[in-house]
């Protein structure tokens, strides 16, 4: 699942024509704080993942897995 999470972040940052530094800016928060929050788990709530996903308009939808 999570990296099924960072797949769909990165495309969402490509779509938009951003990377992680002009990312962080528009947080305002440094480019180094976007990457290690990338590499971490989403589930982390002191993440900076709450922020990202909602700065490129998605959302963490989480159902059973298929047998």
């Amino acid at each position: 699942m999570e990296e099924s999470i960072r797949e769909t972040v990165t495309a969402a940052l490509k779509a938009k024509g951003l990377n992680q530094s002009q990312l962080a800016l528009q947080l305002g928060r440094e480019r180094a704080s976007i990457s290690r929050t990338l590499s971490r788990s989403p589930i982390d709530p002191r993440s900076d993942w709450p922020a990202i996903l909602d700065a490129l308009g998605l959302e963490v939808v989480i159902r059973p897995k298929q047998p």
